[in-house]
């Protein structure tokens, strides 16, 4: 079941790359059921099993064991084991300090040639803790250089989350939480692809929650771009699936859904 709050556009900062317009998050779903939301992971998306670069250090937490539940699961449009795409907590140390604005894994994708890109599509979820690892947080950046490995990859859009009222605003506390799944989808504000001719994707994700499920973000109180007034994140979400298209998706038949 949905539990529908609000309907309203939420435009996150961009930063731009060369694009035709502004990339826009369309999609915030915070579900209590997987099954519930708008979509599901694909199997014929763009980067199906095209599997993921992990460019930052001991990105799986120390429970994800099973290498299909690591990068091959970020793209592989199967259905999920409890601990499918789970990253590592605690990233910049044992403090809840020590984790301000560190990320909790950089993944990239590497293409074969220039590609359009329309849209991404993130899922995560939590489907036995039911806690604040259901929420995600990420930045998103492209490549146009003839060997994507060595970038420079260029800030497409930032500060993409699931909850349209910010962080801080809402908490999934355990046991259990009453969301299991959030979804993501960013895609351009007019027709066209968000940019052209790209040849790799960075999606940066960062830690989301506390021991107390609410939501939050990777500054210290009072410090950076704070926006909960708390400290910073210092567990990492579940990530199900990242899907990217190269074609239309047809973005008004979803844009400005904003629902939990």
């Amino acid at each position: 079941m949905l539990r529908i709050l609000t309907l309203s556009l939420v435009v996150c900062w961009v930063l731009m790359a060369p694009a035709f317009s502004a990339p826009q998050v369309d999609v915030q779903v915070l579900a209590e059921n997987r099954g519930d939301l708008p979509f599901q992971p694909s199997a014929d998306d763009d980067i199906n099993l095209n599997v993921a670069t992990m460019t930052s250090p001991t990105p799986w937490h120390p429970v994800n064991t099973n290498p299909a539940d690591q990068e091959a699961a970020f793209t592989d449009g199967l259905d999920l084991g409890p601990l499918t795409g789970l990253l590592n907590d605690f990233l910049g140390g044992p403090e809840p300090i020590d984790n301000e604005n560190v990320p909790a894994a950089v993944a990239e994708w590497y293409f074969s040639g220039p590609q359009d890109l329309y849209e991404i599509r993130v899922f995560s979820g939590n489907s036995g803790g039911r806690d604040g690892r259901i929420f995600h947080h990420y930045d998103v950046a492209t490549t146009t250089s003839a060997n994507p490995a060595l970038g420079p990859f260029t800030p497409l859009i930032e500060e993409v989350i699931p909850v349209s009222t910010g962080f801080g605003s809402v908490g999934n506390p355990n046991p259990p939480g009453l969301y299991e799944a959030a979804l993501t989808v960013v895609n351009n504000d007019s027709d066209g692809p968000m940019i052209s001719g790209v040849t790799g994707i960075q999606v940066t994700f960062y830690m989301v929650s506390e021991t107390s499920g609410a939501f939050r973000d990777d500054w210290d109180a009072g410090n950076g771009d704070d926006r909960d007034g708390a400290p910073p994140a210092f567990e990492s979400p579940l990530i199900y699936e990242v899907d990217a298209f190269f074609t239309d998706q047809n973005p008004s038949a979803v844009e400005n859904w904003s629902i939990y």
